[in-house]
């Protein structure tokens, strides 16, 4: 049951039902805050590269457009890799909406991010400070390494990562790596990218922007792998209730899975127009045919929210209403 009370007609009291509004407002479909990773495969894909390359203590870029699922990897990779590596030291840079005005400014931002308490002082002393607490911070560990995530790294510019590189050589000083994962839009990160190798040095380009990761829309496979990874998932946590159940609660207890779904979403999909060519890869020259993260999102979004109120033991969603979910994700609500 979903922690309300339903009176014997299955409707909710009215307590009960300004309770589902808030505990709504919270769900992980609806609020991205709260929703863990999902180890889809393209998320999965990516995180492997990734992990491959901290190893090997290679810096990388993720470039990509809105809604592709950049926030979601940089949290899987947040959640996971500690688990996977052990005591990796990882610290989490939001570049700004626009570029940091001074050098000052920047290690300012910087000593913000790495939760240092004290930013006064002048220019050498900012910069001393992110030394020593990213070298304390590694010093002691197995890896001697530091992973610098970089979310919105469009918003930097080339001199930044020429600062950067100076931190890195003095880490590497001591024995300890600094690895950069520089994560944004596309196709801003890589003009910058290509400006810092042209500004700052072939060098600084080859440190930090030589590899580049890539997050894969969904095919039809990785979305039947997305619906059963929705499907097992618990909400509140320490609960059993599944993420569907809390808002079909008789269909699912009655065997309503939303991975039976996968082939109809997938046809509502394309029939929405939000198919994509696959991008040519191998031999052969040809991709899989995807879909945007965001747009799979959305669809199974207003899926459930639209129908919510109609459920009962046999409820199942039909094809018209995954065409009008793909409808809705792309664009055209009143379709």
């Amino acid at each position: 049951m979903n922690d309300v009370e339903q009176n014997s007609r299955g409707k909710y009291s009215v307590d009960a039902a300004d309770e589902r509004r808030r505990m709504m407002a919270k769900h992980p479909l609806l609020h991205k805050g709260t929703r863990p990773p999902l180890w889809t495969p393209p998320v999965r894909e990516c995180y492997e590269a990734t992990k491959y390359l901290i190893v090997q203590r290679q810096s990388f870029f993720i470039e990509e457009p809105t809604g592709e699922g950049k926030t979601m990897m940089m949290r899987a990779i947040s959640n996971q890799l500690p688990k996977d590596l052990g005591d990796i030291t990882l610290t989490m840079y939001e570049a700004a909406n626009k570029p940091a005005p001074s050098i000052r400014a920047f290690f300012k931002g910087f000593l913000s991010a790495l939760k240092h308490p004290e930013k006064s002082g002048e220019t050498a002393d900012l910069r001393e400070r992110v030394h020593r607490r990213l070298s304390a911070w590694a010093i002691d560990t197995c890896w001697q390494t530091v992973v610098l995530m970089i979310d919105e790294a469009q918003a930097l510019i080339p001199e930044d990562y020429g600062f950067i590189k100076d931190i890195q050589n003095e880490l590497e000083s001591e024995g300890i790596d600094l690895v950069v994962i520089s994560c944004g839009e596309s196709p801003a990160l890589g003009l910058m990218l290509k400006d810092m190798r042209r500004k700052i040095s072939s060098a600084c380009g080859d440190r930090f922007a030589r590899h580049q990761l890539r997050i894969r829309g969904y095919d039809e496979k990785s979305i039947r792998a997305l619906l059963q990874a929705i499907d097992v998932a618990c909400w509140p946590a320490g609960t059993s209730q599944t993420w569907p159940g809390f808002f079909f609660p008789c269909a699912v207890a009655h065997g309503l899975l939303l991975e039976r779904d996968a082939e109809i979403l997938w046809k509502g999909l394309q029939y929405a127009g939000l198919v994509r060519p696959g991008e040519p890869i191998g031999a052969n020259g040809r991709g899989k045919k995807t879909v945007q993260s965001r747009k799979v999102f959305d669809a199974i979004v207003w899926a459930v929210t639209e129908h919510a109120e109609q459920d009962s033991d046999s409820f199942t969603l039909t094809e018209r209403d995954w065409q009008r979910a793909a409808v809705f994700a792309a664009g055209v609500p009143d379709a």
